[in-house]
């Protein structure tokens, strides 16, 4: 497994790469490629609609991955959490996304990048700003996931023409609890 840490306006983002055995890293692509997608979600603009596929919470808290996660959580950011929301998100080619926040109270946003496969070039980052400026960019590798304080501004960046699938994440946020 590696690790990678920043800081961004003192709050903290880990990305790791291979956390996660191959046969949990396969469940989840299963789970993706079975979810029904409806276009129902918003960021924050509710003119911006996006493909989404809810998990029963009971579903994902039950894997091996959901505890994985959740150790991981409290080593790196020393607090307790709850599931609030599990979803996998769908965007291809020209979808619009918009720079947002989680939430303003604080917690863990929880990105699983899903594609068995992907091309750097087909662009698809996670982007992360501090005062208004990109400062980490994390691409969508097969098995990547990102844990983030969810008052970090940040944006999925839609995939290239280049791309002819779709980019799927995994999104599990968190709060925190006392």
């Amino acid at each position: 497994m590696t690790e990678k840490a920043y800081i961004v306006d003192d709050k903290k983002i880990y990305v790791y790469d291979n956390m996660f055995t191959d046969d949990v890293v396969f469940g989840i692509a299963i789970k993706s490629k079975r979810s029904v997608f409806q276009r129902k979600e918003y960021s924050n603009d509710e003119t911006k609609l996006f493909y989404s596929a809810h998990f029963e919470l009971e579903d994902i808290m039950s894997t091996k991955f959901y505890k994985q996660i959740v150790e991981k959580i409290y080593e790196k950011f020393d607090i307790n959490v709850k599931l609030q929301s599990a979803r996998i998100n769908a965007q291809t080619f020209g979808d619009m996304s918009e720079i947002h926040i989680d939430s303003d109270v604080g917690g863990i946003t929880v990105l699983y990048y899903i594609n068995e496969v992907w091309d750097k070039e087909w662009g698809g980052e996670t982007v992360y700003y501090e005062k208004g400026e990109p400062v980490v960019n994390v691409l969508p590798k097969s098995g990547r996931i990102a844990l983030a304080d969810s008052r970090i501004s940040h944006v999925g960046r839609s995939p290239t023409r280049q791309c002819t699938g779709v980019r799927h994440t995994l999104a599990l946020k968190f709060e925190r609890v006392d």
